[in-house]
């Protein structure tokens, strides 16, 4: 079963970042490769929207991260490293890209 983490602590007190994980969304649509299916890929990671916009979802092998309306959100899992690796990702990007 799946580790989900909403409104809460990720890690040893570190919150989720919503301005960084927004940032690296548009920083995907705008500068990653579009899918087959309409989502964006870049660095590993995955972007995409529901039909209005107001559901972001950004996404790789291990974790699920989906960004609703009024700054809720909901991460999905296996474990702990999957959820790193996924973190480490938005981190890349965010500081190569975004961060200028």
């Amino acid at each position: 079963m799946a580790d989900s983490v909403s409104d809460s602590d990720i890690n040893s007190g570190t919150k989720v970042d919503l301005v960084k994980l927004l940032s690296v969304f548009n920083w995907i649509r705008d500068h990653g490769e579009k899918q087959s299916g309409g989502e964006y890929v870049l660095g590993g990671l995955y972007a995409s929207h529901d039909f209005d916009g107001y559901t972001l979802t950004l996404w790789d092998a291990g974790t699920r991260l989906d960004l609703f309306f009024h700054n809720r959100y909901k991460l999905d899992y296996q474990n702990r490293d999957q959820l790193l690796t996924f973190m480490r990702k938005v981190d890349v990007i965010f500081e190569q890209s975004c961060d200028k």
